[in-house]
């Protein structure tokens, strides 16, 4: 199974990069090659060659569907349905990246700010809307970087927020929703 999850991450990158370079001609060549791809790396994954990948170069989703289920992966666009009222998303924050599946859900975002002061406004703002976290948070600095992660339970489940310094004063935060009844 986790074969199959690494190959179709691969898959899906190699797609989106593939459906969005070129001409209409080139571009519809290069998504059926994409899906293609993705559906034999999920085959050799042992879905037994059942998988159907929808890719949408306007949007730049791309769906993937099997027996085991549904997964849905967009770069940019806006912020995902999943995410609850509850997560604070940081002022100016951009969608990089998200991924949806019944297994649990992802988003990426960048955000201007040192990634110190990020985290800690997302600590605050958790802590004005009653919502404690699961455990301490966890904190990791070094050269003037700095990685911290916190933890903790809204109505969709339980969810694990990081911050990572980038480059330039910029934060990447990633976000993973993991429903409680995952992996059972």
């Amino acid at each position: 199974m986790r074969t199959t999850k690494v190959k179709l991450g691969a898959g899906l990158a190699v797609a989106l990069l593939a459906a969005g370079c070129g001409d209409d001609n080139t571009n519809k060549a290069a998504e059926k090659i994409a899906e293609k791809a993705i559906e034999k790396s999920a085959a050799n994954g042992g879905n037994s060659g059942d998988v159907d990948v929808d890719i949408n170069k306007d949007s730049g989703k791309v769906k993937v569907k099997s027996k085991d289920g549904e997964a849905t992966f967009e770069s940019g666009g806006d912020l995902p349905e999943w995410l609850s009222d509850d997560v604070p998303i940081p002022a100016g924050a951009k969608v990089m990246a998200s991924l949806g599946s019944a297994d649990g859900n992802y988003v990426q975002l960048a955000t201007k700010g040192d990634a110190r002061d990020v985290f800690e406004k997302f600590k605050s703002d958790l802590s004005d809307k009653g919502i404690d976290l699961a455990g301490e948070p966890s904190t990791t600095e070094s050269g003037g970087k700095g990685m911290y992660a916190l933890e903790f339970v809204d109505k969709n489940g339980k969810v694990v927020v990081t911050f990572t310094s980038g480059d330039e004063n910029q934060t990447i935060v990633q976000i993973a929703l993991a429903p409680e009844t995952a992996g059972e």
